[in-house]
């Protein structure tokens, strides 16, 4: 099993993110997390969402099955950065 933390400090944005992973393969692992961490210079939101996918290694009827295979070169992931964007 592959794991991946997505990371906006926009909902909309992860959203989108999230969305182009599912499309490759990948499936949601939880619920999203929102953090909120407020300081004298500004609010700061962050939301986050856990996606996982079966490594190559899956078999037919088992964990993952009917996911395309993960190795990098069958499946890459979207060329996507998890790190926030800072917007104030």
């Amino acid at each position: 099993m592959e794991y991946h933390v997505v990371v906006s400090e926009s909902s909309l944005e992860l959203a989108t993110i999230v969305n182009q992973y599912l499309d490759k393969g990948w499936g949601l692992q939880g619920g999203v997390t929102a953090c909120h961490a407020e300081n004298d210079a500004y609010l700061n939101h962050v939301f986050a969402q856990a996606i996982t996918r079966p490594t190559s290694g899956a078999v037919d009827g088992g964990e993952g099955a009917g996911l395309p295979a993960s190795t990098p070169e069958a499946n890459p992931a979207p060329e996507v950065s998890s790190q926030p964007t800072h917007h104030h």
